[in-house]
């Protein structure tokens, strides 16, 4: 039996979709996957419990391990892991985002919001990254040790297999010391919707779909269409940088061209795709992978994105979409001009269904995480 484990029992983000899917599809061929799953509670855990088997608290699960073969752990900070999973079954560790290379877990700095691509180190103390946001304690900050992370990561590298979501992540890894064997990269790419995706509108809309909060760069977004007066943005997502956001839809005068839609589960979100003629994922930090832009592009959606992190692995400049400079206002607002109408549109948008139908497929992802699986268990 596979475990799988996740910090939350229901849906909740990217990676507890991604934990279901994949329970999904393992079943799908035959195999028995149950659930380990952290304190944290998700969006219809009920729903999500269904995915699996068999599904225990983590710290309750000694029935699923007599019955385990191989144990494949996500988004589970680094002491949980070594402490909570029996050292004789074979572990599969998925690194999803920065967690285990950077202190504020994103990649960005405080001051400038620039990207950074530092090995965490007495740099991160330097630059005022080690202290971060806490709900713990009497303060709302706390500090974190630098080198206590890269000692944490290294440590989880040596009992654990890792599996990032991108190229771009295994290099931080290495970066930070962890010896190439022990990192392999599969996309984590949701199932296909089978449905056939309508002809894009004619207007100029453009969606965002993500959390609201500082890393996603919504407000990028915004400052980029005050001088594109015809392009409206529907938003999808919700998050703690929404009342910044709307101080500058006001501020800015785009209320009659900005539609907030709340977050979706994910069975409506295609559907404003649907909607867009152009997704631009705007992130501000280097996005690990980025699975709006293969969503988008799955509908026949050009994107347009800031190129950091992971996204040039799965957008081509100029052929499937357009990448921009990070925090750069002018380039976005020029690459949605360049991209928005005309032949190059129409070549954009086939491109983009094209390459997703050939290079990133869920059956591929399935058999790449089985052969890891069979790997780790001989």
């Amino acid at each position: 039996m596979i475990v799988l484990v996740a910090p939350r029992l229901g849906f909740h983000g990217g990676v507890e979709r991604h934990v279901a899917d994949l329970a999904h599809g393992l079943r799908a061929r035959g195999a028995r996957v149950a659930l380990a799953f952290g304190p944290l509670r998700g969006k219809d855990p009920d729903t999500f419990a269904s995915a699996f088997d068999d599904a225990q608290p983590l710290r309750q699960a000694s029935g699923l391990w007599r019955h385990a073969t191989v144990v494949y752990a996500h988004k589970i900070d680094t002491p949980t892991l070594l402490a909570d999973i029996p050292r004789h079954l074979p572990l599969l560790a998925a690194v999803h985002d920065h967690d285990a290379t950077c202190v504020r877990r994103h990649r960005y700095l405080p001051w400038t919001r620039e990207p950074c691509s530092r090995v965490p180190g007495a740099v991160c103390v330097g630059l005022g990254c080690s202290v971060v946001r806490s709900q713990e304690g009497l303060l709302p900050v706390a500090m974190r040790n630098p080198f206590q992370l890269i000692r944490d990561t290294r440590l989880a590298s040596k009992r654990a297999h890792l599996v990032t979501c991108s190229a771009y992540l295994r290099r931080t890894l290495l970066d930070a010391g962890i010896q190439p064997g022990r990192v392999s990269v599969v996309h984590p790419v949701p199932p296909e919707d089978p449905s056939e995706p309508p002809p894009p509108p004619n207007e100029q809309v453009v969606s965002f779909v993500g959390q609201v909060i500082r890393g996603k760069g919504l407000d990028i977004l915004l400052r980029a269409i005050r001088s594109a007066p015809d392009v409206h943005v529907l938003v999808a997502g919700e998050g703690n940088d929404m009342p910044y956001v709307e101080r500058l839809i006001e501020k800015w005068g785009l209320a009659n061209r900005v539609s907030m839609l709340g977050a979706l589960p994910p069975d409506k979100v295609n559907g404003v795709y649907d909607r867009s003629r152009i997704v631009v994922v705007p992130s501000r930090w280097p996005e690990p992978f980025g699975m709006v832009g293969v969503e988008a592009m799955r509908r026949g959606r050009p994107v347009i994105a800031a190129w950091h992190g992971g996204i040039p692995e799965w957008l081509d400049h100029g052929t499937t979409g357009l990448g921009f400079g990070p925090g750069d206002t002018d380039d976005l607002a020029f690459a949605l001009r360049h991209a928005m109408t005309g032949w190059k549109y129409e070549g954009l948008a086939q491109a983009a269904r094209t390459k997703m139908r050939s290079q990133f497929r869920f059956s591929q992802m399935l058999d790449q995480i089985g052969n890891l699986l069979r790997r780790v268990s001989h």
